[in-house]
C-alpha cells in the first residue's frame, strides 16, 4: 500500500528525551475510518507480542499519540514531540495495511528509515536523479542512534521499496547485493530486526504478551516434566517409527526469491508418544513450566503442530491447571484426535488463566489398533488472541498447479462469537489464488440483526517460522458494509451443500485478497510443502465512539471423545517452580526457553468483568472472539489416579496449537459448478 499514498515524513533530531514513558497512551479520532481502527489495533498486538512496548487509552495522560484520519496521506513524526494536544499519526483509507500502521508507530517511537541510516551506503545506493521534485530530502542519511548496532535490515517494515517516490518507473534505491533489490519495501509486518531495535532503544527485553516458545532441538531446556500411566511415554526424539521422518522446525521450506537457496534439511527433535503397545486409557503428559499471566483479563493463545500416526480414537488433550486454591483443579480446554494425518498440522487452543497456570498435554491411547502414535513441535504460547479459523492445505504447489482455475477449498460452517454463520475459502486461480469468506445461513438468523455490519474480516497468508515473533505474515483486513454480501443468507442467498452435505443458504462470495503464487515462495509461507491460512471474523463495533475493544471471552467449544479416568494432581510439586534463566535469541534477545513469567510491570492490573458487544452466545465450535469448552470441562476432575508419576526433566523448545476450527480440506466445486449457487 505504500505507492497508493501521499507519505510525510517529519525529521527531527532523534534523543534519548525523544522516547515514550510505558505504557504509550493513545487515542483513535471518531473521524478515522472504522476498518483502519481495527487494523490500529492489531497492529498494537504486534508490537506486544514482539517488544517490550504497550500500550494503553489513554486517560488524562499530557502526552500521547493521537491517530487521526486525513485524505490520501500517511504521516507521522519521529520520537515523543511533547505535544499536549496530541502526537498525531495520519493515516488515510490508502494506508490501512498493517505494514503501513506499524512503520508510523515505530516512526513515533523514535526510528527512521531504515534507507536513512548512517551505514546505508554499504548496502543500497540512492538513484537520486529518480527521484520526484521535493522528494530527494526523504532519502538522505541521518546521523542518530536508532540503529542500536543492529545489523542492516533489508526486510524492515520501515525500509522504502526500489522503486519508492521515483518519477520515470526506474529504481529509485538499488541493493549492493542484488538479491535484496526485490526485498526492500516488501515486508508485511514488523521484523525480528525492528523488534530488537526497538527493544534495544527501550532498554527493555520481556515482550508483553509472549510467554513461552520452545522447539526441542539444540539442547534447548524448557523445565518440561514428564510423567506417565501405563506403557506410554512422552520421549524426545529426531524420528518416529511410520511417521513423521523428521521434526516440524526443520522442514524446508521453498523459496524462489532470487539469489536465495533453499537452507539444507538438518535434524532436529520433536517429542513423540508411541501409542502402538499398551492398553487403552493409558495416558502420558508433558507439562510445561508455572507462568503467569502478563496481561489480566486477557486470553492466553497456545499454538503448536502435531502430527497424527495412531489410531483414529487416540487422543492428544489439552488441560490447563491454575494454582490458585488447593485443589489446583486442571480443566479439559482442547483435543486432537480422529484420522491420521501425512504431515505436521497446525492446532491453536485458547486459554483464559487469570493465576499462575501449567499447560498440560495428554496422550491417551484409544481403543483402536495402532503401529504408530502421536508427536508435536514447534509450541508458542502468547497473550494475543487465537485466529478464529485456521485452514492448512497440503501439498500446495502441487494443489495449485494441477487444479482447474476457479476450484475452491471451503472450511466448514463456523460460527462468530455474535452467531453468524460463515465459511471461509481459498480459490485456485491458475498462476494466482485468492482468499475470501461466504455468510451462510445458521441457527441463530431469526435472532441476529440484519445486515451483519461493523465485523471486520481480516484474512492471512501464515508465516510458519517457527517462533511465533519472528511472523511476518501477509495480511488484509476489510469491515463489513451495507451489502448484499452481508444480509442475512435466507433472504438473499441460494441453497448450497456444504462440505458435511448439509444443506444451507449461502450470500455470494466476497473476495478479499489475491496473490500470485510466486508470492509464497518467500518467508515460511510454503513449510514442508504446506500453506496456513487464518481468518478472522470480529465485531469491531465499539471503535465507532472508542479507542478499545472489549476483552474476549471463551465460550463452549466441543471435545469429542471424553478423556478416560483423568488425573487430579500434577506430577510437579505445589511449590513454584524455580525461574531458570532463559537463553535469549541471536536475533531478537527474546528468550527462547519456558520460565515462569511475572506481570508485565506496565500491564499488570485487577481482572476485571468481560464485557462483550454480541450478547448470544454460539451453541457450536467457536470461531470469533468466544472460545470454548466442552459442558465435561466445568466438572471437577476429582478422579485421582493411583499410579506414582514418573517425573522426568526434558528437552523441550517450543511448540505450536491450532483451534479445533483449524481445517485440512478436501478440494470442492469448480469454479463452473459453483455459478449456479452464488
Amino acid at each position: 500500500m505504500k505507492g497508493l499514498c501521499f507519505w510525510l515524513l517529519f525529521l527531527v533530531p532523534s534523543s534519548a528525551s525523544s522516547l515514550w514513558d510505558l505504557p504509550v497512551p493513545y487515542t483513535l479520532h471518531r473521524g478515522l475510518d472504522l476498518n483502519v481502527k481495527g487494523v490500529v489495533l492489531r497492529a498494537l498486538d504486534q508490537f506486544r507480542l514482539k517488544s517490550c512496548i504497550d500500550f494503553t487509552v489513554r486517560e488524562t495522560q499530557d502526552y500521547f499519540i493521537h491517530v487521526q484520519h486525513q485524505d490520501r496521506q500517511c504521516s507521522s513524526s519521529v520520537g515523543q514531540q511533547n505535544l499536549e494536544k496530541g502526537h498525531n499519526i495520519s493515516l488515510s483509507l490508502y494506508c490501512s495495511s498493517i505494514n503501513t500502521v506499524e512503520e508510523h508507530f515505530l516512526r513515533t517511537l523514535g526510528f527512521y528509515p531504515e534507507h536513512v541510516r548512517p551505514d546505508r551506503d554499504d548496502f543500497i545506493t540512492i538513484v537520486y536523479k529518480n527521484i520526484q521534485e521535493g522528494k530527494s530530502e526523504m532519502f538522505n542519511i541521518v546521523n542518530d542512534s536508532s540503529t542500536q548496532g543492529v545489523p542492516y535490515d533489508y526486510r524492515s517494515v520501515t525500509h522504502f521499496g526500489p522503486r519508492q517516490f521515483t518519477k520515470v518507473q526506474a529504481p529509485t534505491i538499488r541493493t549492493k547485493d542484488p538479491k535484496y533489490q526485490d526485498v526492500i519495501g516488501r515486508s508485511w509486518e514488523m521484523s525480528p530486526g525492528d523488534a530488537k531495535k526497538l527493544n534495544l532503544r527501550y532498554k527493555c527485553n520481556d515482550s508483553v504478551a509472549f510467554q513461552l516458545y520452545c522447539d526441542f532441538s539444540e539442547g534447548a531446556m524448557c523445565y518440561m516434566t514428564n510423567s506417565s500411566r501405563g506403557s506410554t511415554k512422552w520421549e524426545r526424539v529426531t524420528r518416529a517409527e511410520g511417521g513423521p521422518s523428521s521434526d516440524h522446525t526443520s522442514l524446508p521450506s521453498v523459496t524462489a526469491e532470487e539469489g536465495f537457496t533453499p537452507q539444507p534439511p538438518q535434524e532436529g527433535h520433536f517429542m513423540h508418544v508411541s501409542t502402538a503397545a499398551g492398553e487403552a486409557g493409558d495416558s502420558a503428559w508433558l507439562e510445561t513450566p508455572r507462568m503467569k499471566p502478563k496481561r489480566q483479563g486477557h486470553l492466553q493463545c497456545l499454538q503448536f503442530y502435531y502430527f497424527h500416526n495412531g489410531s483414529a480414537d487416540d487422543q492428544l488433550n489439552i488441560w490447563i491447571r491454575e494454582f490458585n486454591n488447593e485443589t489446583n483443579t486442571a480443566r479439559l480446554m482442547g483435543q486432537v484426535t480422529g484420522p491420521p494425518t501425512s504431515h505436521w498440522r497446525i492446532h491453536h487452543v485458547s486459554l483464559d488463566a487469570q493465576s499462575e497456570f501449567q499447560v498440560e498435554f495428554e496422550v491417551q491411547k484409544g481403543n483402536g489398533s495402532s503401529s504408530g502414535g502421536i508427536s508435536i513441535d514447534d509450541i508458542n504460547l502468547s497473550e494475543i488472541q487465537c485466529p478464529d479459523v485456521t485452514m492448512q492445505i497440503d501439498d500446495f504447489e502441487h494443489v495449485l498447479t494441477t487444479s482447474p482455475s476457479g476450484t475452491f477449498v471451503f472450511s466448514p460452517r463456523h460460527y462468530s462469537s455474535g452467531g453468524y454463520a460463515y465459511r471461509f475459502a481459498v480459490i485456485m486461480a491458475g498462476d494466482n489464488f485468492v482468499l475470501g469468506v461466504q455468510l451462510l445461513s445458521g441457527q441463530n438468523d431469526d435472532e441476529l440483526t440484519w445486515p451483519c455490519l461493523n465485523r471486520q474480516v481480516t484474512v492471512q497468508v501464515v508465516d510458519q517460522t517457527p517462533n511465533i515473533q519472528h511472523h511476518m505474515s501477509w495480511q488484509y483486513s476489510s469491515t463489513t458494509a451495507d451489502s448484499g454480501h452481508w444480509d442475512n443468507p435466507r433472504k438473499f442467498g441460494r441453497k448450497i451443500e456444504t462440505n458435511d452435505t448439509e444443506e444451507v443458504f449461502a450470500n455470494p462470495r466476497r473476495p478479499f485478497m489475491a496473490l500470485p503464487s510466486s508470492e509464497m515462495k518467500s518467508l515460511n509461507f510454503l513449510k514442508g510443502e504446506s500453506a496456513v491460512f487464518a481468518l478472522d471474523f470480529r465485531d469491531i463495533t465499539p471503535l465507532i465512539n472508542g479507542s478499545s475493544l472489549p476483552k474476549a471471552k471463551l465460550g463452549p467449544t466441543a471435545v469429542k471423545l471424553t478423556p478416560k479416568n483423568p488425573r487430579h494432581d500434577s506430577c510437579t510439586t505445589r511449590e513454584p517452580t524455580t525461574a531458570h534463566p532463559a537463553t535469549a535469541h541471536p536475533a531478537t534477545g527474546h528468550p527462547v526457553t519456558g520460565h515462569p513469567a511475572t506481570a508485565h510491570p506496565a500491564t499488570a492490573q485487577p481482572a476485571t468483568p468481560h464485557p462483550t458487544t454480541d450478547q448470544r452466545p454460539p451453541t457450536t465450535m467457536s470461531d470469533g472472539a468466544t472460545v470454548g469448552r466442552s459442558p465435561m470441562i466445568h466438572k471437577t476432575l476429582d478422579d485421582r489416579y493411583s499410579e506414582q508419576c514418573s517425573v522426568t526433566t526434558v528437552s523441550f523448545s517450543s511448540f505450536h496449537l491450532l483451534l479445533p476450527s483449524v481445517t485440512y480440506i478436501t478440494l470442492q466445486k469448480t469454479w463452473n459448478s459453483m455459478n449456479n449457487n452464488d
